[in-house]
């Protein structure tokens, strides 16, 4: 007869591999899948995240050896972090409760809470050999993506994402991947670039899949092979946003990379970059490429050099705030001061709200003046820049909470790197929390599930590795 102790673990490691391929198919489908927004697939992977999650509870119940195994160490920073994530989300799920349109304020919730639920499956449920499957297959994704998106902007134009030919007309000429928005599919191609990154600059191979003695050199051909995919699909995205953030994190990794030379060669080299950076982007602001054309739509064109400062500021300013966003981000911080400035005005409320702050306050209607941006012509769904709508929807408390837990991983990440735990891994997860910040600045990526998932896993992976060590 088997040992009952047979039995427990031969059905953990059955359990495991089932939560594991659960985990594996939202994280590497989603994106698939149009990004999984929920008025498409979102409901599915939702659902086999919570059978996931269904098997790791299993697994606790039937005999508790999963944390004995993984031998977890839990420092400050990650207790806070976790604590922090915990509060958060528990207050946001009292002010999905409280919420004018519960639909839409559980959409908010969800949104939170199932990437928050990945982490949970990564850094507790994971094997080490799991933790590098993973990542090697989110890798291995996110460059797929990548290269579908060259070739079928190549072959059609982006006229057709995936099986479905594209309604919206007004990103015509610009890559969209499988998303149906250029600006989404570059925040994806970030991440991937954050990634090869780690993986060209970082020390070792420890947290990546075995290749033999060779491995690291074969890591960083790799990388070089990658970044080229991630920067022509930003590229091709015409992304103001994703080109701006590729640019602030080639130059944070320039930063790190030559953090441990000496001085001399350190600055030598730095230097060196600047001036082929600025010639390049001489270069390119001279040509007449269609994405250069977008950045300079913010550039008055009568504009000289012998203009004051002044003079060329009161010609620049109309033009940003003509701008779709800079009225959305205006509105938005309106309804946020108009509201409740400490809780906020509700999970999923911006939308609703929208026609009561879109226009100028510059409008007088008991005079009959109209305002100089009355927005009454389209819809505003999202702030398109979600630490605004973070703060507009949550309130300070949400907002200070959310960025607590976000800084706390961060020091958890970079403590790992600097202990020399996982190094490649832990430098792309922190890279790719700079894309995803910075990005969102002027975006909704946030709000794009799968982008979401993707980004999630990438954190958990180096931060599960951490608590596997002794630091």
């Amino acid at each position: 007869m088997t040992p009952l102790h047979h039995i427990s673990s031969d059905t953990d490691r059955i359990l495991a591999w089932c939560s594991f391929l659960a985990v594996g198919l939202v994280v590497i489908a989603s994106p698939w899948f149009f990004g999984a927004w929920e008025m498409w697939w979102f409901w599915p992977f939702t659902t086999l995240l919570f059978v996931a999650s269904l098997l790791f509870a299993v697994r606790l119940v039937l005999g508790r050896r999963i944390l004995r195994a993984h031998r977890l160490q839990f420092s400050p920073a990650s207790i806070a972090a976790i604590g922090c994530l915990a509060a958060f989300l528990a207050y946001a799920f009292i002010r999905m409760r409280q919420a004018p349109v519960f639909m839409d304020a559980e959409r908010s919730f969800l949104l939170w809470l199932t990437p928050v639920i990945l982490a949970i499956l990564v850094v507790f449920g994971f094997s080490r050999t799991q933790l590098r499957l993973m990542y090697a297959l989110v890798l291995a994704d996110l460059c797929a993506l990548g290269l579908y998106g060259i070739v079928n902007h190549w072959l059609t134009g982006s006229r057709r994402v995936l099986w479905v030919l594209t309604e919206y007309t007004q990103y015509s000429g610009r890559a969209t991947g499988s998303y149906f928005c250029p600006d989404h599919f570059a925040g994806i191609m970030e991440l991937l670039l954050a990634l090869a990154l780690g993986l060209l600059i970082g020390g070792g191979t420890d947290g990546l899949p075995r290749v033999g003695a060779r491995g690291g050199p074969a890591y960083k051909f790799i990388s070089l092979i990658i970044i080229p995919v991630a920067v022509c699909g930003v590229w091709l995205s015409q992304s103001r946003g994703g080109g701006l953030t590729v640019v602030a994190v080639l130059t944070l990794s320039l930063v790190l990379w030559t953090s441990r030379f000496q001085p001399a060669l350190r600055w030598g080299i730095r230097s060196g970059c600047l001036a082929v950076f600025t010639c390049a982007i001489l270069l390119l602001w001279s040509s007449d490429s269609a994405y250069i054309t977008r950045f300079k739509e913010f550039i008055p064109a009568d504009a000289s050099r012998s203009a004051s400062y002044r003079e060329a500021a009161a010609k620049f300013a109309p033009i940003v705030q003509s701008n779709v966003r800079y009225n959305m981000y205006s509105g938005a911080l309106r309804a946020w001061r108009d509201g409740h400035m400490i809780t906020g005005i509700g999970p999923g409320m911006h939308q609703h709200l929208w026609f009561h702050y879109a226009a100028s306050q510059d409008g007088n209607r008991e005079k009959g003046i109209w305002p100089s941006r009355p927005n009454y012509d389209y819809h505003s769904y999202e702030v398109h820049n979600d630490w605004i709508q973070l703060l507009e929807e949550y309130g300070i408390i949400g907002f200070v909470l959310f960025m607590a837990a976000i800084c706390s991983v961060i020091i958890v990440l970079i403590r790992g790197f600097r202990h020399e735990v996982a190094q490649p891994v832990m430098l792309g997860a922190v890279l790719a929390i700079t894309c995803m910040a910075l990005h969102s600045l002027v975006d909704f990526n946030l709000q794009i599930p799968a982008t979401t998932w993707l980004c999630a896993v990438i954190i958990s992976i180096p931060f599960a590795w951490t608590r596997r060590s002794e630091i």
